[in-house]
């Protein structure tokens, strides 16, 4: 049964804006050196004679690093190609515009009002609830983006959502398929396993100085102080620059006035509906019987019928229902936004709207009453004005300085003199730092990579610009230099012996589970090979799934072929410890499954079908169609 329909529809969110968010490129905010640097001519490839420009490459790429430095706690793994983001952005993009080509062929189409109302949903564009004109604008001027840009990429990516719907709703799985795939899927397997800890393998292993001075000679690169750099840079970030902003009380009354709207109080609404009920998840028919349900109902408005007498006959909203339909004042924020939207779209006191859908369902919203917004006083917002001011002028100063930092730096390489004098930043100086490790901005990977590209540790020119985070940029240049030097024995002996150890520990494992399966196919059992340090586990029957079993052990084992004719099967798996195990299957047996669990397998496996589906008709777009990439452009 629904809950009262006042209470649930608060937490629920509009379902245009996720499916965007699913299948549209990711629309990055931040990338500095790739928005500002322009769309010029340059072309990372050309889809069947459509351009795919660098600029936008970058845009991607410049995401995808923010996103895994995110992920990963602030920073990338050292020695992470960039050109990997490149290739990878690349390749989304010539899909998207295959899938593109492909929608416009096959005539799909998005209304300029479902557009519409999308954007103006999406949250990044919104101030205190509302959709603001002026954000949306600066956003997208600084993502590198026109409002027709942005728009056609979100109609495109709505089309292509239709697409994607109509292969992957056509996959299908027959219950007999569906049967055989889940009776394997909880098949079960008798395993025996004979596990030699590499403890035991290390313990065994025999060194003396010779072998070890030998191993240093023959290996002497990997014993190496790394080449290192120290480095000049100006460091630019707007949390800096917010601190620096003054803001005068003229100022925040000056704004208070102008904004007397937007700091009014907020209206509220006394609303009632009537909810004829087709969740998210209703089929194509049953919403079509709602909404003619809805829209039968509202003729009946029309023609003279009492709402409150309707609401309690065929609302399927028990919590108001009773009440006439009555849900008492709401305001927004309050309601999802399609409800929000009808509501305080309504003019006067007594209309009632179309039928409405929303998640829950179709509605006809009732206005029956319009509360008093009272004024917020100047003392009870002034925070919230000198916050929302002085983070407009920060980011407002940031950006310009962005561009001269990067414009000095760049046509002046030579020195960062030019750039510190023309955005008032002080030089600073890194301590020493290699291609792998760093304190302060060299902890940051980006930088050791920037630092020892060959542009600016050999050529000695100014780096690009290097996001740190969000609204922290640098530009550096090397300033000295020290190459790589061998480290004497006595300093790494220990380094030494713990490498060759581990190599000939790594070498008896690899010798015992090779004579260990030998000794199998020629007959020997379990029992007489668990012998010394090498233990015998009988796990007996085991699913997939079986707890208390090291997972590399249950891939082995179900990977290994069904035995036959009373034999057995074997081979061998490392579990995480770097122990060695020798599994051995002696028989499998099949269950039987009940109905649920074949209907389960059978979603599952259609999910899985529809999925693949898809994929190949992206694979086949490819195979049609003419890419030529640029790879020169992409070095760049």
């Amino acid at each position: 049964m629904l809950q009262s329909f006042s209470d649930r529809i608060k937490n629920s969110r509009w379902l245009g804006y996720v499916i965007v968010g699913v299948i549209s490129v990711p629309f990055a905010l931040w990338g500095i050196q790739s928005y500002v640097g322009g769309g010029g001519t340059n072309e990372a490839a050309e889809v069947n004679g459509e351009p795919i420009p660098v600029f936008q490459v970058q845009r991607i790429a410049s995401q995808q690093r923010q996103r895994l430095r995110q992920q990963l706690g602030g920073s990338l793994p050292a020695g992470l190609d960039e050109r990997l983001f490149m290739e990878r952005a690349l390749e989304q993009l010539i899909e998207r515009e295959l899938l593109r080509q492909a929608v416009a062929d096959a005539g799909f189409r998005v209304t300029d009002e479902t557009l519409r109302r999308n954007i103006r949903q999406q949250p990044m564009f919104r101030r205190d609830g509302q959709f603001d004109a002026e954000l949306y604008r600066r956003l997208l001027s600084q993502a590198g983006l026109s409002p027709q840009q942005y728009e056609a990429d979100v109609r495109a990516g709505y089309r292509i959502e239709q697409l994607r719907r109509g292969i992957t709703d056509s996959g299908f799985v027959t219950a007999d398929e569906a049967r055989r795939m889940a009776r394997l899927q909880r098949q079960e397997r008798d395993l025996a396993v004979l596990v030699h800890p590499r403890t035991a393998a290390g313990a065994a292993v025999s060194l003396d100085e010779e072998a070890l001075r030998a191993y240093y000679e023959q290996n002497s690169d990997a014993f190496q102080r790394p080449a290192q750099v120290r480095a000049a840079y100006l460091e630019l970030d707007m949390a800096a620059l917010r601190a620096q902003v003054e803001i005068d009380e003229e100022t925040l009354r000056a704004e208070y006035r102008a904004n007397q709207d937007r700091y009014g109080g907020q209206e509220e609404r006394r609303a009632a509906h009537i909810l004829i009920e087709a969740d998210a998840q209703s089929g194509s028919e049953a919403a079509q019987e709602a909404l003619q349900t809805a829209r039968e109902l509202r003729e009946r408005l029309a023609e003279g019928a009492d709402f409150e007498t309707l609401a309690r006959e065929h609302s399927d909203d028990p919590g108001s229902a009773g009440q006439g339909g009555d849900l008492g004042y709401v305001s927004r924020g309050s309601m999802v936004d399609a409800f929000e939207q009808a509501l305080f779209s309504l003019e006067e006191e007594g209309a009632v709207s179309d039928p409405v859908r929303s998640p829950y369902g179709y509605h006809l919203i009732k206005l029956l009453d319009v509360g008093a917004a009272e004024p917020r006083a100047f003392a009870e917002v002034r925070d919230e004005l000198e916050r929302k001011l002085r983070d407009r002028r920060a980011e407002r100063l940031f950006y310009d300085r962005v561009e001269v930092m990067r414009n000095s730096s760049y046509e002046q390489p030579g020195s960062l003199e030019p750039a510190a004098e023309a955005t008032g930043l002080e030089i600073r100086h890194t301590d020493w730092f290699s291609r792998g490790a760093g304190d302060g901005i060299a902890s940051d990977p980006a930088v050791r990579e920037a630092a020892f590209s060959p542009e600016v540790r050999e050529e000695r020119l100014n780096s690009d610009l290097i996001e740190l985070g969000q609204r922290r940029v640098v530009v550096l240049r090397v300033d000295e230099e020290r190459p790589a030097q061998p480290r004497p024995f006595a300093e790494v002996r220990a380094q030494v012996e713990q490498r060759l150890r581990a190599e000939r520990t790594e070498q008896r494992l690899r010798d015992w589970t090779r004579q260990t399966l030998d000794r199998l196919d020629q007959g020997a059992t379990p029992a007489e090979l668990a012998s010394g340090p090498v233990q015998l586990r009988e796990p007996g029957w085991v699913g997939r799934d079986a707890e208390g079993l090291a997972a590399p052990i249950r891939q082995a084992a179900f990977e290994l072929p069904v035995p036959a004719g009373g034999g057995s099967t074997h081979g061998a798996a490392t579990l995480q410890s770097g122990d060695r195990a020798v599994v051995i299957v002696r028989a499998a047996r099949l269950p039987e499954v009940d109905a649920t669990t074949i209907a389960e397998v059978r979603r599952q496996r259609r999910q899985a079908v529809a999925a693949a589906e898809f994929t190949a008709w992206v694979a086949a777009l490819r195979s049609e169609a003419e890419i030529v990439r640029n790879e020169q452009a992409l070095s760049r």
